[in-house]
């Protein structure tokens, strides 16, 4: 398995564990790993504390990832790193970041190239989100006032 941080390729410190088992340790300590679906609010007074929140994508298909992460980023503040697991495609790339994902465990070391190119693919936005990125429509209209 290889880590992509922030669009760099990184080892990886970090281990996670299942929500319900990490709720049952006496010393909550260590990152957690949230199914589809899962409540964030069992965590929410705990965050502060959680260094890495890795969210599960069962199927490519299956975007409720994508609203966690946003959910954690927006409604609970969270600030620490947000990962993404399970069966991902470089395709996701993007939107992976634009929702608040810090990193991705790519599992196929062959695909890492693949992963690397969507890093660099698509540098303009029609929406706005919770990435850096300025949305098209706010680069023409600083393009205008300039003119």
């Amino acid at each position: 398995m290889v880590v992509i941080k922030n669009g760099e390729i990184v080892s990886d410190p970090i281990s996670y564990i299942a929500l319900d088992e990490w709720l049952d340790l006496s010393i909550n300590t260590g990152g957690v790993l949230l199914s589809p679906g899962q409540s964030l609010e069992p965590i929410a007074k705990y965050l502060e504390q959680i260094p890495v929140v890795a969210i599960e994508f069962p199927t490519f298909s299956d975007g409720r990832g994508f609203s966690t992460a946003r959910q954690l980023r927006q409604e609970f503040g969270y600030k620490g790193e947000i990962r993404a697991v399970g069966h991902l495609i470089r395709d996701q790339y993007l939107f992976l970041h634009r929702c608040g994902f810090d990193s991705i465990e790519v599992n196929d070391e062959n695909a890492i190239q693949e992963w690397q190119t969507a890093m660099n693919e698509i540098s303009r936005s029609y929406q706005t989100a919770l990435d850096d990125r300025l949305a098209i429509s706010t680069l023409r209209q600083r393009q205008q006032a300039a003119e």
